[in-house]
């Protein structure tokens, strides 16, 4: 139930339902996302050989043409969690040759769409001076949004007889009740990891492949607040916002639209309302019953709010 609940998380998280039914090629790529990490975590796990590291080679090749190159930011944020994955592997040599095998697929994977992305820049006119600036796609990217999940800002956007642009990003961005359920949700994925991160530090037998898990999934969530938010101006805004920006409008424009790094942290905050419900429905010491129940009612509630749209038609 808990794996499930994980699938569920992911799958119909307020990206997912933003983004689906207005531009889904943007999500597609994050929807293979969990079979490259698969790929990559046989390849290193206990026991695996050099014929598991080939095949998860293969896997990952497949898997990276199939991420389609039509938004290649998308398609490139798709292989960073398995790449995470292996880099933060217990150290030895099967971790030096997994991530070898894995960066020879996934080249060989991506160069169909990405070598002819590279000629075409060199060619094509720079649209990329004439469209949004970072100043607007960074607008609604706190922390709190970047978290819950509603930080593209074209779902903020209302057209000139007030009516939303994005029928379901609207809902998710501005209702009060999608905004508690969502912020609750990852709440209580950050809890779960963070839980289990101490549960494995303390005095359990290593290796433990917990510790290892906890430490991908806190760094990729760091690693995505921090890309998506640290360009945002405004109230409670960094030091750095300024100068980011001016990069993103200059240098960094193809990384412009910063909601496209999402995944970063979606993926770990649903494994992490994964290992929460595990906790707090399995049979053992520790808690008291009433705090257990909590975390499962929450947790079902947060999940049903954060599904407005699909309650109202949306």
């Amino acid at each position: 139930v808990p794996a499930l609940l994980v699938g569920m998380v992911f799958a119909l998280s307020p990206r997912v339902l933003t983004v689906l039914s207005e531009i889904s090629v943007e999500v597609w790529p994050q929807a293979l996302a969990p079979w490259l990490l698969l790929a990559a975590a046989r390849a290193v796990a206990p026991g695996a050989g050099p014929a598991h590291r080939r095949r998860a080679a293969v896997v990952t090749g497949l898997l990276a043409a199939s991420l389609g190159g039509v938004n290649a930011t998308v398609s490139l944020v798709a292989l960073v969690p398995a790449a995470a994955w292996l880099v933060l592997a217990p150290r030895g040599r099967a971790r030096g040759r997994a991530l070898l095998w894995w960066c020879a697929g996934a080249a060989l994977g991506s160069a169909w769409w990405l070598g002819p992305l590279v000629v075409l820049g060199r060619y094509a006119y720079p649209f990329l001076d004439h469209i949004e600036l970072a100043s607007t796609t960074t607008a609604v990217a706190s922390v709190t949004n970047v978290l819950r999940g509603a930080n593209h800002w074209i779902a903020y956007i209302l057209t000139s007889g007030d009516h939303p642009t994005w029928q379901s990003g609207w809902l998710l961005a501005q209702s009060v009740g999608a905004i508690i359920a969502t912020t609750a949700l990852a709440g209580l994925g950050l809890a779960g990891l963070v839980r289990r991160r101490h549960e494995a530090a303390a005095g359990r037998p290593a290796p433990d492949p917990g510790a290892h898990l906890t430490r991908w999934a806190l760094l990729l969530v760091l690693l995505g607040v921090v890309a998506m938010a640290v360009g945002r101006t405004g109230s409670a805004s960094g030091p750095l916002a300024t100068t980011v920006q001016h990069w993103l409008d200059g240098p960094l424009a193809p990384f412009r639209n910063v909601h496209k790094a999402d995944l970063l942290v979606r993926l770990p905050v649903a494994l992490g309302v994964g290992l929460l419900a595990h906790w707090a429905t399995r049979v053992e010491r520790g808690a008291g019953p009433i705090v257990r129940q909590v975390v499962v009612v929450s947790t079902v509630l947060a999940l049903l709010g954060s599904l407005a749209p699909l309650w109202v038609g949306r």
